[in-house]
């Protein structure tokens, strides 16, 4: 990173004022591996167009990032709403709770508020929209909370489901909504292993589409050529076969 650093340090003695804000935060994204995720999936990627693009979301978002850390209610009301209706859109697609408006409405402000806890204690990497990693961190809660409604429901063991609490393996990929699975999970190639042994191709095919792709169960009812009412035990054998494949040994 030689080279990175000869550029920040220059940064830094052009603009006196932004350069050190913009060198440590570049330098914390260098350290947590998120610039790396980024450059990764980005044949355009340059160190110098990296730091440029740091330097103009910090320039856009930080008063707002400096607002919201100080629990501002003016700047946190509008975010808050917003994340509330994209949780109750991203439940309502999944047919959680179908018919029961009111109380997915619940679910959506627990979804929301718990996202509200993650943007609070998270550093913003000021590399993509806020309102973009806001999204993404949203969706991973809605997921997380998803797996618990249904671990609730099977009475399942701890051991046996899906953990989505590792934020700071998490975290480091959320680069682009739009990106997929890179953007979902640390260890990529434990996921995709997991994927790739689930006991059929329909089983695959379901995981992806409805949670990596967004699509909803009409949408892939038609892809898949089955009646809506089949995805539902589907589902639920999917979800169940992932659980028992991702409770793997670390060295695996």
């Amino acid at each position: 990173m030689a080279g990175l650093n000869e550029l920040l340090a220059a940064f830094e003695e052009e603009d006196p004022l932004l350069g050190p804000a913009v060198a440590r935060i570049v330098r914390a994204n260098v350290s947590s591996g998120r610039m790396a995720t980024i450059a990764a999936n980005d044949a355009a990627f340059t160190l110098a167009g990296y730091v440029e693009r740091v330097a103009r979301c910090y320039q856009e978002w930080h008063e707002k990032v400096r607002l919201l850390q100080l629990g501002d209610e003016a700047a946190w009301l509008p975010l808050y709403e917003m994340m509330q209706k994209w949780a109750y859109r991203w439940l309502e697609r999944r047919h959680f709770l179908p018919g029961r408006g009111t109380e997915l409405y619940e679910h959506a402000i627990t979804c929301a508020s718990d996202a509200a806890l993650v943007l609070l204690e998270k550093p913003f990497p000021y590399d993509v929209h806020y309102e973009r990693w806001a999204h993404k961190i949203l969706t991973f809660v809605c997921l997380r909370h998803l797996a618990r409604e249904i671990r609730a429901a099977q009475g399942a063991n701890r051991e046996n489901l899906v953990e989505l609490d590792a934020w700071e393996d998490w975290l480091p990929d959320i680069a682009d909504p739009g990106r997929g699975v890179s953007d979902l999970v640390g260890d990529k190639q434990t996921l995709l292993w997991a994927i790739d042994h689930l006991a059929s191709d329909a089983r695959k095919q379901f995981i992806m589409l409805y949670y990596f792709e967004e699509k909803s169960y009409a949408e892939i009812a038609a892809i898949m050529g089955r009646k809506v009412n089949t995805l539902y035990k589907l589902h639920f054998d999917a979800l169940d076969d992932l659980r028992r494949n991702l409770a793997i040994p670390d060295n695996v």
